[in-house]
């Protein structure tokens, strides 16, 4: 990973940055070029100001949406090295609280079989091509 500075990041019109060093709570993650906020201070903030505890809750809508446990999920999360599987960059979108969304779920509309974690940007495209690979055939061939 690319060791930048906050400056550096904004110039080369980057969402987040490495700094390599830790954050004040001793997490070595990415930051958001925007406010120079740690991304997994950001994620625990929010998953603290919930009143159901995070992973009771987090477990239970995996398990009922994907058939998947929350140690499932971030087991996938953390082999994809929380990015999106077919962009690989990390979520950027915030959800109406302001914290970072989680990367969404990816599965077959048919089988119901979870093939990775994907970005919200990703999901929603995919989703919008209806999963047809011909759609996205063509799509490719028309920006070429």
């Amino acid at each position: 990973m690319e060791i930048l500075k906050r400056r550096e990041a904004k110039a080369k019109g980057l969402k987040t940055y490495f700094t390599g060093k830790s954050c004040p709570h001793g997490h070595l993650s990415e930051k958001y070029t925007c406010d120079g906020k740690c991304l997994r201070c950001c994620q625990i903030r929010y998953e603290s100001s919930s009143p159901v505890p995070y992973n009771k809750r987090r477990n239970s809508i995996l398990k009922t949406k994907y058939g998947i446990t929350l140690d499932q999920y971030n087991d996938m999360l953390k082999k994809q090295n929380n990015r999106c599987m077919v962009c690989n960059q990390v979520e950027t979108r915030r959800d109406n609280k302001g914290g970072i969304r989680f990367l969404a779920v990816d599965h077959c509309h048919t089988t119901g079989k979870v093939r990775g974690l994907l970005c919200g940007n990703c999901n929603v495209s995919l989703g919008l091509l209806n999963e047809d690979r011909n759609r996205i055939q063509k799509l490719l061939e028309y920006i070429s």
